[in-house]
């Protein structure tokens, strides 16, 4: 089954000072680690069947599902372009992944995605004066829509698990098709492929280009509702295997400094890691993230903050101490990493980097501290 790799949290730490920065250098390094789902399933269920249901008669029409096909990046369908041909079986099979759970025709669980077709009411001519992008007037269409999207998981004995509505198909939607003109935040904006200043320079244009990607536009929506309904069952219920990528810091070398204590921990780390990845047993990585804390701890002690020729110099101690911050979080020492963000912030004016790290462990905590107390009223 598929794998949901998700990223989340970019860290790369950068030097303060461009002179202390040809003093130190980052390894990057990406954890792969499993997410605890916030809610999780009954222990019973251990595999599931995806339905999709195109259309329920609430709107007319069905959705088509022509266009749409799987992909995590942004792209767009064109009508007519064979090579993006998709099918509602081939959606069926795609889309809804949940992590850590197998696909079975008799299965444990039903994962039902309910679709309603997009369906433009009223669109209205909106006239710019003037449009920046193409230095003249434009036009651009302020569009009102129907559309339906839902998810029900329900357990072989048709008890619900779980049920939202995402899009009700009674209400009415606001969209947007051209330029963009301080929309609000609940304006869907259409956009149309292959154009990247989204401004018509007359309403004829404007009416033929709308035309050419409306096909486009009901696919792209469908499948973002599709991928987010994916990601927030995975949230719940699954267990996806996210990467968190950080750059560790060590010293450069020099004719009168060395650091082959520093280049070792990365060494450390980049074999612990490896096992890691591997979601190995936590005795074939604890004791290499063990050992690279160690030397880092013990760099730090001989650090001389006010002295920018010491060997552990501020910037330098700065990026150590994040060091044994980030690997604390994967050992799951919590309290480690408080002391050690304060720490850090006594080093540095920029309060960003502790709070990114506070911020993360905070996550991991919540996650698995929120899991285990879910497990234990089971």
């Amino acid at each position: 089954m598929k794998r949901i790799v998700l990223v989340i949290f970019l860290l790369t730490f950068f030097s303060l000072n461009n002179a202390f920065a040809q003093r130190t250098k980052n390894e990057t390094f990406e954890f792969k680690y499993v997410q605890e789902p916030l809610i999780g399933l009954p222990e019973e269920i251990k595999t599931y069947q995806v339905m999709i249901r195109p259309g329920s008669s609430q709107l007319v029409g069905n959705v088509d599902f022509t266009f749409i096909r799987y992909t995590k990046q942004s792209a767009w369908y064109s009508a007519g372009s064979s090579s993006n041909y998709g099918s509602l079986e081939r959606a069926q099979q795609e889309f809804l992944n949940l992590s850590s759970y197998e696909r079975a025709t008799d299965a444990d669980m039903i994962i039902e995605a309910w679709l309603e077709p997009l369906i433009i009411k009223s669109k209205k001519l909106v006239y710019y004066e003037h449009c920046s992008s193409i230095s003249r007037p434009c036009y651009a269409y302020d569009l009102t829509f129907n559309y339906g999207a839902g998810l029900k998981m329900t357990d072989k004995d048709g008890n619900i698990l779980f049920d939202t509505t995402f899009f009700d198909p009674k209400k009415n939607y606001r969209g947007w098709f051209g330029v963009r003109s301080g929309l609000a935040d609940d304006v869907i904006r259409f956009k149309e492929s292959n154009n990247m200043t989204f401004a018509y320079p007359s309403s004829a244009e404007l009416e033929q280009r709308f035309q050419n990607s409306i096909e486009s536009f009901k696919a792209e929506l469908t499948r973002e509702q599709l991928l987010q309904m994916e990601e927030i069952i995975n949230d719940r219920y699954g267990f996806p295997v996210k990467e968190y990528k950080v750059g560790l810091t060590t010293g450069r070398t020099r004719k009168n400094r060395n650091y082959d204590d520093l280049d070792r921990a990365l060494v450390l780390m980049t074999e612990g890691v490896s096992k890691f990845n591997e979601q190995a047993e936590r005795s074939e990585w604890e004791p290499k993230f063990r050992e690279a804390v160690a030397i880092w701890e013990e760099a730090i002690k001989e650090a001389d903050t006010q002295n920018k020729d010491a060997r552990i110099f501020n910037d330098l101690a700065h990026g150590l101490l994040f060091n044994i911050g980030i690997t604390s979080i994967w050992l799951g020492d919590w309290d480690v990493v408080d002391n050690l963000a304060q720490r850090a912030q006594n080093l540095s004016q920029d309060r960003s980097y502790a709070e990114k790290l506070v911020e993360f462990k905070n996550h991991r905590k919540s996650r698995i501290d929120n899991y285990k107390a879910v497990k234990s009223n089971d």
